[in-house]
């Protein structure tokens, strides 16, 4: 929220925008009469306190207010914490929730599934568990073998809910800390892959969930309008991706109402001006990662004269979507950086916040010619199961061709399973 706070984002709503600038307004009060209070003499120090309690209570007053006339501007400046009785009602008997929380000396995986709550605890330490993932993705990313890193992560992370798991017709991942980064669906039982065993979707954190199934449609997946971009040309030939080309002109195989911009057509502005018209946007184009401002991470477009045709984070905050489903097809999408409150500032959470009830986003550098089989797949199946469904079967018909999970792991779902 620092981070959105510093970004004076653009709503779109003028009650919300309202309520949102107030909001952060009444934030820096409180930060400026706590740093008074603390540097105040002794004598004047219960003013001081008074000053800090009338500005939170304000501040608390202006929250409340806006859950009740503005709900639009709470996801950016307050965490809704979820309901426990509404969470398993979205639920239903078929979903299963594992939520993590990566402690120092030991993991704990919260399960929700079909109407309880239980806690899983394993012993291991924070530090050797990030040092195994940071390992895990290097092999993968390079197309090493990495078997025997994927099964010491399912033994960890998977095998202490592997009841819930075999009892789930889909699983639902919270992740936490450096979980952000890893593709569950690439963890190894010794016999099968996790997506062997059950379709999988990911959430920043649980309360997301009831954000995004609130906006499921009702339009028939065949009759949906699909606006496809693909392979931007950034006026560099070692840029070219005309695989990514070929992906986007083939979604209409499916689905037959799509307008595509291709190569210099596929500009910035002309990618946004009507995005909301739109219930699936698919963008096949390079995609850059900022580790030290995640709101600078960006989808990159044909560039206009006198800009640079980056699409970032912080503008995908301001557009109002209508989409069931956004699908970045490009390096490195789904990564955000993880902050001290484990909430993932990057792509997919801007793509979700802005109207998108799904995003499919990539974890590492996908190979150009697999990632054109598993959309081309996973759209053939769209249409008629639920996005988790297509998106499993699409990587199981990769998988079957190209086993390594470098070529079909990296893809994941975040937002509604549906």
């Amino acid at each position: 929220m620092d981070l959105l706070g510093a970004a004076r984002l653009d709503l779109g709503d003028k009650l919300a925008q309202g309520a949102y600038e107030r909001i952060l307004e009444l934030s820096r009060r409180v930060e400026e009469r706590a740093a008074e209070e603390r540097g105040a003499p002794e004598k004047d120090r219960q003013k001081s306190s008074r000053a800090v309690v009338a500005a939170r209570r304000a501040l608390a007053e202006a929250v409340e207010r806006a859950r009740l006339d503005a709900p639009g501007a709470l996801p950016f400046v307050t965490v809704e914490p979820v309901d426990l009785d509404k969470l398993f009602a979205l639920l239903g008997e078929r979903v299963a929730l594992l939520e993590y929380v990566v402690a120092r000396g030991e993991t704990v995986i919260f399960t929700v599934f079909n109407g309880e709550v239980s806690a899983r605890r394993v012993k291991v330490e924070r530090a050797a568990l990030e040092r195994m993932l940071g390992e895990y993705r290097a092999l993968i990313q390079e197309g090493a073998p990495a078997r025997e890193r994927a099964r010491e992560l399912y033994r960890s992370l998977v095998e202490p809910a592997a009841d819930i798991v075999a009892r789930a017709e889909v699983v639902g991942i919270a992740p936490h800390r450096a979980l952000h980064y890893l593709s569950f669906a690439s963890l190894h039982d010794g016999e099968a892959y996790l997506i062997d065993r059950a379709p999988l979707f990911y959430l920043p954190a649980a309360s997301v969930f009831g954000y995004a199934a609130a906006r499921r449609g009702t339009a028939p997946r065949e009759e949906m309008r699909v606006l496809a971009v693909g392979n931007p040309d950034l006026g560099e030939l070692n840029y070219d991706l005309p695989l990514a080309e070929l992906e986007a002109k083939s979604i209409r195989w499916a689905i037959p109402s799509v307008d595509t911009l291709i190569g210099r057509e596929a500009t910035k502005r002309a990618a946004t001006e009507n995005i909301g018209r739109y219930q699936v946007v698919h963008i096949a184009s390079h995609g850059e990662f900022d580790p030290v401002n995640p709101l600078m991470s960006a989808l990159r477009l044909a560039p206009e004269p006198g800009e640079t045709g980056a699409l970032t984070a912080r503008e995908v905050f301001g557009l109002r979507l209508a989409a069931d489903l956004v699908i970045m097809s490009a390096c490195q999408t789904g990564l955000g950086k993880v902050s001290a409150g484990d909430e993932v500032a990057g792509l997919n959470r801007a793509f979700l916040a802005s109207g998108a009830h799904a995003v499919i986003s990539t974890l590492w550098r996908v190979d150009d010619l697999a990632s054109a089989s598993l959309v081309k797949h996973f759209y053939r199946g769209y249409v008629d199961m639920d996005a988790a469904k297509a998106l499993r079967a699409a990587q199981l018909t990769v998988k079957a061709r190209q086993p390594h999970p470098r070529y079909w792991a990296g893809f994941i779902l975040a937002g509604d399973y549906q």
